[in-house]
């Protein structure tokens, strides 16, 4: 294959964001930077359309009604071959299931998938074969513990590979947040924040978080902030707190346009999730220096050693995760180099421009493996 910028298409049909959006960001900046051609097809009107725009990154929208839409997969299939794209990169289980049905009507360029999170692939025929379709050469995974998940259900194990997410430390950098949490909130200048982010979803597992709150609901030195996407699923916990009496211990922010510069007013960043593949959360903490408390859930333990570079609990464990705090908060271990260790280990192995180099050097050895076997 000549050396040559590549024509990288990236495909995405959710219309809400998420970490994995974040994701298709990062590493669409970072190939760019690379002097790579890449794009973003997206359904119209969809939170990651809105935002390529107002950054001014390359991008392709079209309507998506329902998952199965057939204008949106004949015109990705138009637009690969009009522009003579290079590789796909489907970034989820919508996109998924569209490029596969836009490749029974166009010869479409090879393809890579991306698995985001440390799900097990369900079991059903029809799962299998859609994970499993030729098209997808290789599948990258976003943590060695989503690796291992993977290879329960992916064959030949070989396609699977890891590559971390990464964090784009330039635009964090130059991030200030819109307003101050104390200042909103009313709050003494000395009240310690305690900041959860993460959208109103089962893997999250909100009502750990309730439970953390409760029991430490006569510390009256620190307040909860939970920054996120409401949900359907996320009503009845926001209910259960007004029942438990805990509105003046917890603060539900709703989500907030570049939630991650927060954690610059936040004195601890708590993780609760049952289930994750790596979320960006993990290393925009180690960015600003801000001591990590969270379960140990997906690859998260593959970044954070307990008691080393953070506190880690198991999932579900209110009560560990309890005892983390106070830890902190009664300074009973020394934070400073720890926190210095952190930020200098996410910026050496965990920026989004590391994340990019690695995806385009798979990219490259999946269309030279293409070019040997024509």
């Amino acid at each position: 294959m000549k050396d040559r910028p590549l024509k990288i298409v990236h495909l995405s049909g959710m219309m809400n964001r998420g970490g994995g959006e974040n994701h298709i960001l990062n590493l669409t900046e970072g190939l760019l930077q690379l002097d790579q051609n890449s794009t973003v097809f997206c359904p119209q009107n969809s939170q990651l359309a809105l935002e390529l725009k107002e950054k001014g990154l390359p991008s392709k929208s079209t309507k998506l009604n329902f998952k199965a839409d057939p204008t949106f997969f004949l015109i990705f299939g138009r637009y690969c071959r009009k522009n003579k794209v290079d590789i796909v990169h489907v970034h989820d289980p919508v996109a998924m299931f569209l490029i596969l049905l836009s490749s029974y009507f166009y010869r479409l360029p090879a393809a890579v998938l991306s698995k985001k999170t440390s799900f097990p692939i369900k079991k059903r025929k029809r799962t299998i074969y859609k994970y499993n379709h030729p098209i997808f050469k290789r599948v990258i995974c976003v943590s060695k513990e989503v690796a291992r998940v993977t290879k329960l259900s992916i064959q030949p194990a070989s396609k699977i590979t890891t590559i971390y997410n990464g964090s784009n430390l330039s635009q964090l950098a130059a991030l200030e947040p819109e307003f101050d949490i104390k200042s909103r909130l009313n709050l003494e200048k000395d009240t310690k924040l305690i900041v959860h982010i993460a959208n109103h979803t089962k893997p999250k597992d909100l009502p750990t978080l309730i439970k953390v709150v409760e029991k430490l609901k006569n510390r009256t030195d620190i307040h909860f902030v939970q920054i996120g996407r409401h949900t359907e699923r996320g009503m009845p916990f926001l209910q259960e707190v007004k029942d438990l009496g805990l509105d003046n211990r917890i603060s539900f922010l709703g989500e907030l346009q570049h939630a991650s510069v927060y954690l610059k007013q936040a004195d601890i960043s708590l993780i609760t999730s049952k289930s994750e593949g790596l979320p960006q959360v993990v290393y925009e903490s180690m960015f600003y220096k801000v001591p990590i408390v969270s379960t140990v859930a997906g690859g998260i333990p593959e970044v954070i050693e307990n008691n080393e570079s953070g506190f880690l609990a198991d999932i579900g464990d209110a009560d560990a995760l309890v005892n983390h705090i106070k830890r902190i908060l009664d300074k009973d271990i020394e934070l400073e180099k720890m926190l210095s260790n952190n930020y200098d280990l996410v910026k050496s192995k965990y920026d989004s421009k590391i994340m990019a180099k690695k995806t385009l050097e798979l990219y490259k050895e999946v269309l030279q493996t293409q070019d040997q076997k024509k």
